[in-house]
Order: structure tokens, then sequence, then C-alpha cells
């Protein structure tokens, strides 16, 4: 993922649009055999789409889901190419170490056409300069959102996020059970770069989450927005990705009392699509990826 120094709105909505599908494709497709297999995070795919990819070419579609992605790695790692997944979603900090454990199969950019529609933004990054192990699915940044009605003052940094967790919404609090993204959120909050080796550093983070934020966190949950944590009534701090907190304004009881915030030092993430080595039917991956 990838540390900016970054002003967004709070309705950010921040997404890759499939590819314009016309009619004249549908009508030339060829017809695939077999299935596809998926691994994705919760509820990041467009059922949608995966139906319209499926009536097209004729794979059928199974998406299974991860929550973390130490789980994906132990998973793919240990099946050892017998997993039975075609695609997978990899987050940008773990593609390179996948990709050299041996886990992904390298990408013949040829065979997606449409690559060339990708925002050059996205594509060519740090991670993987050559795009051979990833292509991006979707990117966002995040933040945070709390309850107006039980806290009242504005909140606009990680530092007022930590603040708040230990004051008014002490007990009531939602942060990432990810390493990264809560660590992440200390050093924004004390302008530290997120990359630091500094032992002292990474001591304070320690002595600060686990002593300090840990006795007022209710739950550590990385898609409390999908989880429905905010309908509850019992939570009035969450942490999370823009796509995720979007949901839980949905699913919130009072939607208008929750205020999304996407400090000025926060991450903005990518995640992609890539092959699982050994995959079954790559004819398909390549067809639905380029769909």
């Amino acid at each position: 993922r990838l540390l900016l120094k970054l002003a967004l709105s709070s309705a950010a909505g921040l997404a890759l649009s499939p590819s314009l599908r016309s009619s004249a494709l549908a009508q030339d497709a060829p017809k695939l055999s077999g299935s596809l297999g998926i691994y994705s995070f919760p509820a990041y795919d467009d059922p949608e789409v995966l139906t319209a990819f499926q009536e097209t070419f004729g794979p059928q579609v199974r998406v299974d889901s991860f929550t973390s992605t130490e789980e994906m790695i132990a998973k793919l790692t240990n099946a050892r190419g017998t997993a039975g997944y075609d695609i997978v979603i990899t987050p940008a900090a773990v593609v390179q170490s996948m990709a050299e454990a041996g886990i992904l199969e390298q990408f013949d950019l040829p065979r997606l056409p449409n690559f060339k529609n990708m925002d050059p933004s996205l594509t060519k990054l740090w991670f993987d300069p050559e795009n051979r192990y990833s292509i991006p699915k979707v990117y966002g940044s995040t933040g945070f959102m709390y309850d107006t009605s039980k806290i009242s003052r504005e909140l606009k940094s990680w530092a007022d996020f930590f603040d708040a967790a230990q004051n008014e919404a002490s007990g009531m609090t939602t942060v990432a059970d990810d390493a990264k993204t809560l660590t992440g959120a200390y050093f924004w909050a004390n302008d530290i770069d997120w990359n630091t080796t500094d032992a002292a550093h990474l001591d304070a983070c320690q002595e600060f989450l686990t002593k300090k934020l840990a006795p007022h966190v209710k739950y550590f949950d990385t898609y409390p927005g999908a989880s429905g944590r905010s309908a509850t009534g019992d939570i009035a701090l969450m942490q999370g990705f823009n796509g995720d907190l979007r949901m839980g304004i949905l699913n919130a009881a009072v939607p208008g009392n929750w205020k999304p915030v996407f400090p000025d030092l926060t991450e903005i993430f990518v995640d992609n699509w890539s092959l699982v080595k050994g995959a079954p039917n790559l004819d398909a991956a390549y067809a639905f990826l380029n769909y």
C-alpha cells in the first residue's frame, strides 16, 4: 500500500470501473468450459458482473472469501498450487513476496488487450513495475467515521481519532484487525514515517496500542461496515477503508448521524488481480479479467 499525503473528500468512493462491454463482445465471445475460481475479500465483487460473465462465456464462477491477507497467503502456500483458484486478490504490499514465493503465475499481458484501458497512474507501480504478477482492481483510502450524536466535537486527524477512542468513544470503538493499518494510523497520528525501522518508534507504537488504546477498543474488525457494527447502537467510532465505511453509513440505524473522515496524512491503497500458480482454468481467468 502506498503512503501519500492527500486530501480526500469525505464522500470519496475510489474504484476502477470495468471495461465497457459492447454487444459485439457478447456476440463474439468464445464459449469456455469448466469453472472459474476466485479468492477474494468479502463482498468485493459485483454479483452482476460475475453473472454477466458467466452468461456470456460459460464458466461457472465460484468466489471464496478471506478476511485477512495472512489467511490468504497461508492457504495458498499450504495448497502449493492445488487450491483450485484461478484468480486471487493481492494487496500491493504482498505482491512481490508472493511472486518470489512461487504462489503467483506470471501474466501474459498480450492476452489482456483491455489492459491498455487501465489508468496509467495505477499501473507499473513500485511493487510490480512491469505488471508481471498484478493488475489493479481497486484503489481507495483508509479513514474513520464517527457518530456525531455521541461525539459532539469535530474530528479531523488520526490524533483526534485516538483521543476520542480513549475518551468519548471509550468502549465504543472498532479498529482494524490488520497490523499495517492499525500501526499505520499510530505513525500517521505522530507524523512518523510509516516504514520506520527505528526501534524506539516501534516500541512506542507497541506500548501505545497494547497498553493505552486496547482497553478502550470494543472490536478488532477490519470490515466493521460490512459487519453491521454501526447498526447496533453500541459503537461510536470506526476505523476502516472507504468502501467499508460507506457500507457502514448505509447500514447505520441513523445514517445522517455518521460522519466519515479521511485525514490529510493517511494511505491510498491498491488491491490487485493476480493469477494463482497452478490455476486450473487460465483461459477462463484471462477472459474474465479482460471482460
